[in-house]
């Protein structure tokens, strides 16, 4: 069982932690760092959209606690795209149609309850170097992927995730990997998300001539006996690997951590991007590559770590 927040709050709460995706959004009840309950909806379930479809994932993991007579006492959101944690607006995600959308606002005027949100690889990231052991200030720069629908990266220095100068570090998945390549949602060419998300991976699987039945990880399945799904592959590998090694070269991680729904492909993925990373960086020793042992839970249980900071709040509000 992952127990990330005992060493941190001796006085275990529960709280909800929502993962939104561009395909689902993911929710949990999260007591001592393990996970309670679950809830997920397709991220546009509602007619409202991604917004509504998060208040229901809510409520019912609410309710959840409530029955269980232990009430969720604060929500934790991981969030593509631009994401200000201290306003709590996402100013953008492309996935989700979302402009300025004021997320930790509205949830705390329907629940009535303290929100904290931040980006969803920097919040997983958070989860998986606790996790590995990255979370202390000796154990130099990592570096999390998480890759699913979309891509993006959090670089941990000294345990904490970097934010950027406008809270937009992390758009790992909007490098340019491929010259002149093919036009990506964000409206570049050549991204890397076009190539090595799971959604690029099916959408280039199937404009091929690739049966539209498939999903991403059927596909990875397949490519001993489709030749279209070995190509789609080959090429996802390729664009990961020109991102890693690039990150690699700028800022020499000790360990570099891949997470999302991808990462279940496990020695798949994992040996093909070592081999071709190594190719790369002929000029030094290749980092660490792993699969995150949390998995597609990172983002998970990176929310539920978020709450941290509205515990703290509140334990010394009491003490004053």
């Amino acid at each position: 069982m992952i127990t990330l927040l005992e060493s941190v709050d001796v006085r275990p709460s529960t709280v909800i932690a929502v993962d939104v995706g561009g395909t689902m959004v993911k929710g949990a009840l999260v007591r001592g760092g393990a996970i309670v309950a679950r809830a997920e909806r397709s991220t546009f379930h509602h007619a409202a959209g991604a917004m509504s479809t998060i208040e229901l994932v809510v409520d019912e993991l609410l309710f959840t606690s409530d029955m269980a007579g232990s009430r969720a006492t604060s929500i934790g959101v991981a969030c593509p795209g631009s994401v200000h944690a201290g306003s709590g607006r996402v100013r953008n995600a492309v996935n989700l149609g979302w402009e300025d959308e004021p997320v930790a606002e509205r949830l705390r005027a329907t629940f009535s309850l303290p929100v904290a949100i931040d980006h969803d690889a920097r919040a997983a990231a958070l989860a998986a170097g606790a996790s590995a052991g990255l979370d202390r200030p000796d154990t130099g720069p990592a570096v999390f992927i998480p890759i699913g629908t979309g891509i993006s990266a959090s670089l941990l220095l000294d345990g904490v995730p970097l934010t950027g100068a406008s809270g937009r570090a992390g758009e790992f998945g909007h490098m340019r990997v491929v010259p002149q390549g093919e036009l990506c949602a964000c409206g570049q060419h050549g991204c890397l998300e076009a190539y090595a998300s799971a959604g690029g991976i099916g959408r280039r699987y199937r404009a091929a001539g690739g049966s539209a039945l498939l999903t991403t990880e059927q596909i990875v399945s397949a490519r001993a006996h489709d030749a279209v799904a070995q190509r789609v592959w080959d090429e996802a590998i390729d664009a990961l690997a020109t991102g890693i090694t690039a990150v690699t070269a700028l800022f020499d991680p000790l360990c570099i951590l891949l997470g999302g729904g991808l990462s279940r492909a496990g020695d798949a993925l994992l040996l093909p991007v070592r081999e071709a990373v190594g190719r790369s960086l002929a000029w030094r020793p290749l980092p660490s590559i792993q699969i995150s042992a949390l998995g597609p839970d990172a983002g998970l249980l990176g929310a539920a770590l978020l709450t941290r900071a509205l515990r703290t709040t509140s334990q010394n509000q009491e003490m004053t």
